[in-house]
């Protein structure tokens, strides 16, 4: 056991990115008595946050409930405020410590994979349908990387696979090329083929009709759904009552605004609720996958806009209008980035 501390399961967070990252204190200062402005992540624990790669969020754990901090995210570029609301009772936990030991393969392990690269390369000759036969014949692992941009560096678990990536957008490759064995940092040989090519711009209709046909099905489904929920919940007044005829529970939810962003919410439903009058059942609304009706039970009042917040937003602004300058001017210019083909 490496370390011992007293702390809750589970914590309620809200959080709001600080953009620029000096309005951070100002935006702590706001919040120490209401929870305006702020998105509700709801409750989570260290091992959710773990699964999720938002480890950073774990200084909430270390938060009584009412207080707030400022925490960085990816590596420093964002600054983020959380604030915890509330928080299970805390217990004694212990951290365990992890012995890790890494296995390096040898150099026979090397030059083995090496020689089956070559092999392949050499049987494939520069053609797809070798390369395919090949593959199948000795059982070897074929992975795919779909919609590859000229920007990509990352290919599997190669951190730096520039060069792999350089050849595919070569002017002299085309659709059924096969590369000669490219090395990566003296660790990983690639065999790489390209099987289709795609132009820049719109992509053509056959390519996308599948998607097309789910979104219209998925679109299809929800509004027949509406209406057969329509037709069970006749005569319905409450929200319980509803529950009970569609075969479900109800479920509540706190802090919902307009401008929140909440992947766990149908942006349908956020936009609903907004606008939606006090105590009233509402729906049913569509949304992605499916409908739902509710009823708003309290409408808070937010806080004024103050000297301070129109500051804030001015720099907000200003900032933002700094970051899209270089874009919209190479754009208006008709700038080509093409850097991408060189490093």
């Amino acid at each position: 056991m490496a370390d011992r501390k007293v702390m809750p399961d589970s914590v309620f967070v809200y959080y709001t990115v600080a953009q620029p990252a000096s309005v951070a204190d100002s935006i702590l200062n706001a919040i120490k008595k209401t929870n305006d402005g702020l998105t509700p992540m709801g409750w989570t624990t260290q091992e959710a946050l773990a699964q999720s790669g938002m480890n950073e969020f774990g200084a909430a754990f270390d938060l009584k409930a009412g207080e707030a901090t400022v925490v960085s995210l990816q590596g420093g570029q964002i600054t983020a405020v959380i604030k915890v609301s509330e928080t299970t009772r805390p217990k004694e936990k212990v951290k365990l410590a992890v012995l890790r030991k890494t296995i390096s393969p040898s150099d026979d392990t090397y030059r083995s994979f090496l020689m089956q690269a070559t092999e392949l390369a050499d049987a494939a000759d520069g053609k797809y349908e070798n390369f395919s036969r090949v593959v199948k014949e000795k059982g070897l692992p074929v992975i795919p990387s779909s919609r590859l941009q000229l920007e990509t560096r990352r290919l599997g678990a190669c951190d730096n696979a520039r060069s792999v990536v350089q050849w595919a957008f070569d002017r002299k490759t085309k659709a059924g090329s096969v590369s000669d064995v490219i090395t990566v940092d003296n660790k990983y040989h690639f065999v790489a083929a390209v099987t289709k090519a795609r132009k820049e711009g719109y992509a053509p209709v056959s390519e996308v009709s599948s998607n097309i046909a789910l979104a219209l099905s998925t679109e299809k489904k929800v509004a027949a759904l509406a209406e057969d929920c329509k037709s069970k919940i006749s005569g319905s007044e409450s929200i319980e009552a509803i529950a009970e005829k569609l075969g479900t529970t109800v479920s509540h939810r706190d802090g919902i605004s307009f401008g929140m962003m909440n992947m766990s919410m149908d942006p349908a439903l956020i936009g609903a609720v907004s606008v939606a009058d006090k105590g009233v059942v509402t729906g049913p609304v569509k949304g992605a996958a499916g409908v739902c009706y509710f009823v708003v039970n309290e409408v808070g009042e937010g806080s004024y806009y103050t000297e301070e917040d129109a500051k804030n937003r001015l720099m907000q602004t200003s900032s933002y209008a700094l970051q899209s300058l270089p874009s919209i001017l190479a754009e208006e210019a008709e700038v080509k980035d093409s850097r991408a083909r060189f490093y």
